[in-house]
């Protein structure tokens, strides 16, 4: 297809066409299905290794994430292909600028972490773990005798903390990475060349991917997805050595916060090897979906998986059956205690009548890369659809705030900064809101969401605050949570395919 018109492929280069002129005309070659089914082959890929390779399975459950980076790679070069130089991007779209340039990134989506440099080393990192530990047991006395029971430094959250400390008080000690990590110990070449073997056939499967969904990568492109795979890998691989020798023979029971980065996840394949436990708790959203996140994400590297009560564990329990880990991990889904989801499915629909007039539309983050089903849509895409629902919130005759999401840029801040001056027939003027979600419940009566997987929605769910729902099906519900959404939710159907 040819383009005779400018297309914006982040949402700071819309001003150069004009948002009326976009907004009328906006079409998107690829529907976010079709990207969804790109990332599920390559989760295919990787988990066909993981059965073909029982030796490595713990080494590709570490790196299991790359998937972002090869299907946000493999779309991002089929947009700037499909646009070409009708292309449009922003200075501050640097990943989309680079494989413009260089026809491949000027920095990887997923990199891991610099091991030389432990940021819990020194005095002020020693008095910040006392002081978590004095918290953490409620100002207690240690209780001696008693095993203790350690957090990971490197992902703590609340709900983990209000489990362990209603069940372990005095207790509870930090624990960190580089507690068993030796930096100066030299690199372990074990493996290296049964690892390179394993990436190579990885490639090979991603490159007629690739090749199914229009995209042929060439000799550059393939080299980079080599190089980079093969560092994360042999890196990764050769931490898990270092960190089983530094466990020695300790049995370590360790609770975490969400398992999202390599320190918890290298961590939890060398404890579990020794014989050690790791419980894995929720993030903050209260919500499950038929998808494979918590899967891949946790319940493959956990021994006991804590959900809000016993309703929610009964769905955990269901999803697994169609959305089992890509390793076959054996694991128990248990309860935690004190959240502040205990009585969540209790809740029923809630009409305010007080300051109906007023509304908070609930943003997500905008990206320029990374996408994934876990994360955000394609930024015009995200773009389009929140200027949608204010259009149609507006011609129910509410006055709009829009709350933009706290980790948005200051590139998006500043754009968003320029929508509240413009004018234009698309939409009424509305304000925006940058303080914290928390902040706005003093003041605010209605919340509207089309994106649901955020710890805001939980929170907005028990607030006993209005909430409208306009569901674009960007995640799946199971039948029970469906339910309990549809009865507590103005709940409104969108029939647009993104």
């Amino acid at each position: 297809m040819e383009y005779n018109k400018d297309i914006p492929l982040d949402i700071s280069s819309i001003f150069k066409v004009g948002i009326e002129s976009w907004y009328k005309t906006f079409d998107w070659p690829i529907k976010w299905n079709h990207f969804l089914k790109l990332e599920n082959d390559i989760k295919d890929i990787l988990n066909k290794h993981i059965k073909e390779n029982p030796h490595f399975s713990d080494l590709i459950i570490i790196n299991y994430k790359i998937f972002v980076e090869y299907s946000s790679l493999i779309y991002s070069l089929k947009i700037i292909d499909e646009f070409g130089s009708n292309a449009l991007i922003s200075k501050d779209n640097v990943y989309m600028q680079s494989l413009a340039e260089n026809q491949i990134p000027n920095s990887p989506i997923i990199s891991f972490p610099n091991l030389d440099f432990n940021p819990n080393k020194g005095f002020k990192p020693y008095l910040r773990r006392f002081k978590n530990n004095i918290i953490d047991n409620n100002f207690s006395l240690p209780r001696l005798g008693k095993d203790k029971i350690f957090i990971l430094m490197e992902s703590r959250s609340i709900n983990t903390l209000n489990h362990i400390k209603s069940k372990y008080n005095g207790r509870i000690c930090s624990l960190s990475f580089f507690d068993f990590y030796n930096s100066r110990l030299k690199s372990n070449k074990k493996n290296h060349k049964a690892i390179n073997c394993l990436v190579k056939s990885i490639l090979d499967d991603l490159i007629n991917v690739s090749n199914n969904f229009g995209v042929e990568l060439n000799l550059i492109q393939k080299k980079y997805l080599l190089n980079h795979t093969l560092d994360l890998f042999t890196r990764s691989n050769d931490a898990l050595i270092n960190v089983i020798d530094g466990l020695g023979d300790r049995k370590i029971n360790l609770y975490l916060g969400c398992n999202n980065n390599y320190y918890s996840r290298i961590l939890s394949v060398a404890i579990r090897k020794l014989g050690g436990k790791i419980h894995g708790f929720k993030h903050g959203e209260p919500i499950n979906y038929l998808n494979d996140l918590t899967s891949w994400l946790d319940l493959s590297l956990c021994d006991y998986w804590y959900e809000y009560n016993e309703k929610s564990i009964k769905i955990m329990n269901d999803i697994t059956q169609s959305f089992p880990p890509p390793n076959n991990n054996k694991f128990e889904i248990r309860s935690m205690k004190k959240s502040c989801f205990d009585n969540f499915f209790q809740s029923n629909l809630v009409e305010n009548d007080i300051d109906s007039q007023t509304i908070i539309l609930i943003g997500n983050r905008y990206r320029n890369n990374s996408f994934s089903s876990a994360t955000a849509v394609f930024p015009t895409l995200q773009f389009y659809i929140e200027l949608t629902i204010i259009k149609k919130l507006q011609k129910k005759g509410f006055k709009v705030i829009y709350k933009i999401h706290p980790g948005n840029t200051f590139e998006t801040r500043k754009f968003f900064n320029l929508i509240k001056q413009s004018r234009n027939k698309i939409y009424d003027s509305f304000d925006i809101d940058y303080s914290f979600f928390k902040d706005t419940l003093s003041y605010s009566n209605s919340y509207a969401f089309y994106y649901t997987g955020t710890t805001t929605f939980g929170e907005a769910l028990i607030s006993g605050k209005s909430i409208y729902l306009f569901d674009y099906r960007i995640k799946n519900f199971p039948n029970t949570i469906d339910t309990y959404i549809k009865n507590r939710c103005v709940y409104q159907k969108i029939n647009y395919e993104i």
